[in-house]
Parts: structure tokens; sequence; C-alpha cells
């Protein structure tokens, strides 16, 4: 029975320590990341999206072929936002 109680405490530790090490991992300073805070109005993820949210109501309002190359174009931008913001952040 000691050595079942052993083992189990063994591998709770380790279970502790692995649980330990992803987390110092995940934490990354803003020095690290780069990422800065800024204005609402200089996000490209911000703009994206109400490039969506446009092409939406133009689609409900009756303007369907616009509202697609409006909604092309906020796709893109909330994309070129999200690929700038991945290039920033270091988990690694």
């Amino acid at each position: 029975m000691d050595d079942r109680n052993d083992l189990w405490e063994k591998n709770n530790m380790r279970n502790i320590d692995i649980i330990n090490n992803i987390d110092d991992m995940l934490m990354v300073s803003k020095e690290e990341s780069k990422m800065a805070d800024k204005q609402w109005y200089l996000s490209k993820t911000m703009w994206g999206a109400v490039l969506v949210v446009s092409g939406a109501v133009l689609s409900a309002v009756g303007y369907p072929d616009l509202s697609k190359i409006i909604m092309g174009l906020g796709a893109s931008m909330g994309l070129v936002g999200l690929r700038d913001a991945k290039g920033k952040l270091k988990f690694f």
C-alpha cells in the first residue's frame, strides 16, 4: 500500500511540475511580446470588423454585390491584423 501511495505522490508531483512549466512558458511580458496598448481606431482588426458589419448591413438593405466586396475587404483586413499581432507575440 505504501508503494501505491509513493507512486501516486510521485505522479502527482510530476503533474504539478508539468503544469508549472507550461504556465512559465505561456507567461510573456509586454517587453518580450512587443505588444502595446493603442487606440481602437489604429487597430486593423477593428477596422476589418467595421467593414464586415457594413457589408452585412449593405446586404440586408439590398446591395448584395457591393456587400460581397466590402465583406471581402473586411475579412482580409482582419486577417492582416491577426498576422501582425501573431508576428509580435513570442511564446517560445
